[in-house]
C-alpha cells in the first residue's frame, strides 16, 4: 500500500467513528465558568470500542506543560496560574 492509500483508509475509519459516536454525555462541570462538558474519560469510553472495531488505537503524548502566572492569588494566598498542556495524539 502507498502512503496515500494508508492515509485514505485511516481517514475513512476516523470518519466512520465520528459518524457512529452520537451524543456524548456532559458529565463534568466547571463551577468557575458555569458550564457542563464531557470529561476525557467519558469521551474515551464512547470512542474506545469504535476504535477497537476498526483496529485503531490512540496514544496521547504530553509535549509540554506550561504554567502562566495570572498575577493574582487565591484566598489562601497561593499564586493563581493558568496551566496549558500541549499534546499530540498518535493514531495507530
Amino acid at each position: 500500500m502507498t502512503d496515500a492509500t494508508n492515509k485514505a483508509s485511516l481517514y475513512r475509519k476516523i470518519a466512520a467513528i465520528a459518524g457512529a459516536i452520537g451524543r456524548v454525555e456532559k458529565d463534568g462541570y466547571n463551577p468557575q465558568l458555569k458550564y457542563k462538558y464531557a470529561t476525557p474519560a467519558t469521551v474515551m469510553e464512547a470512542v474506545k470500542p469504535l476504535l477497537s472495531d476498526r483496529h485503531l488505537a490512540i496514544v496521547p503524548m504530553v509535549n509540554a506543560v506550561i504554567k502562566d502566572p495570572t498575577g493574582s492569588k487565591t484566598q489562601g494566598g497561593a499564586e493563581k496560574v493558568i496551566t496549558r498542556v500541549e499534546m499530540t495524539y498518535l493514531i495507530l
